[in-house]
């Protein structure tokens, strides 16, 4: 199943669960490689940049925290097929971002574009930047929860144990997950160089690359905030003793109380 969608002059081809054949066959009138193609869809486990016959071919793994119960980051796979006058996007699962686009085509609501800069990789930088957005939002959220969690375990408050090492977890695999782009971003500007003889739209792609490692710092800033077991564990010992401290005037109170009543039962 595929949408096809016009923005400023360049194709985008959304494509999710595509067969590789179907792909082809849309795509026929763009003669590529057949055998490329199909390595690229079906054998690619993990993030990289190549070109080949005068298309781009990009693959980039996206943390998603679309459940935020669980303590785990899906780790979801997009693929790009990029030419002068279009790009074809490849993926399994829906990835927020891309609907915001979409709506943005329908409503006419797109980016406006300088008449000098060219539109060729528009949808790209369109794209992969409402994808990133939402990425911070989720890591600034996390960032927000850490700090408000560890003020209630300083306070004594009763936390859960499993919610703290979820979100642990999920600071590592945001991490994990966004770290593996590094290199396949220093690679697709070197191709993006080679590629695109515009300095303007070398240019405009950088702004892909700001975004990306603006989001990468929120990742490294929320990893910062990793809770230490050590302070769940002190928490837990101050807490018991508190408890046990309760428990010991009270059985003392009872005590008095007892006496009290035992004697002015005698007297």
């Amino acid at each position: 199943m595929f949408r096809k969608y016009i923005y400023h002059d360049v194709t985008w081809y959304d494509f999710k669960n595509p067969r590789v054949e179907e792909l082809l066959d849309v795509a026929s009138h763009y003669n590529f490689n057949k055998d490329i193609v199909k390595k690229f869809l079906t054998t690619q486990t993990k993030s990289e940049a190549l070109i080949h016959g005068g298309v781009i071919y990009l693959s980039l793994f996206f943390p998603c925290d679309l459940d935020k119960s669980e303590s785990q980051i899906k780790k979801k796979q997009v693929r790009f097929i990029i030419g002068a006058d279009f790009i074809f996007t490849a993926r399994s699962d829906d990835i927020r971002g891309f609907y915001d686009l979409k709506k943005k085509i329908k409503n006419n609501k797109t980016s406006v574009i300088d008449s000098e800069t060219p539109m060729t990789t528009a949808p790209l930088i369109e794209l992969l930047q409402e994808v990133y957005n939402h990425i911070g939002n989720d890591l600034e959220g996390l960032h927000k929860s850490l700090v408000f969690t560890e003020k209630h375990i300083l306070s004594s408050k009763d936390i859960s144990k499993h919610a703290v090492y979820g979100m642990n977890k999920k600071t590592k695999d945001f991490h994990k997950i966004l770290e593996t782009q590094q290199e396949v971003w220093i690679a697709f500007d070197g191709l993006c160089k080679e590629f695109f003889k515009n300095t303007k739209t070398n240019a405009s792609l950088h702004m892909v690359m700001d975004r990306y490692k603006k989001t990468l710092k929120k990742s490294e800033l929320a990893k910062s905030r990793h809770i230490d077991h050590k302070l769940l564990f002190k928490r837990g010992l101050t807490r018991k003793k508190r408890i046990r401290k309760l428990q010991i005037t009270a059985f003392v109170v009872v005590f008095i109380a007892l006496l009290l009543a035992a004697k002015s039962a005698f007297s």
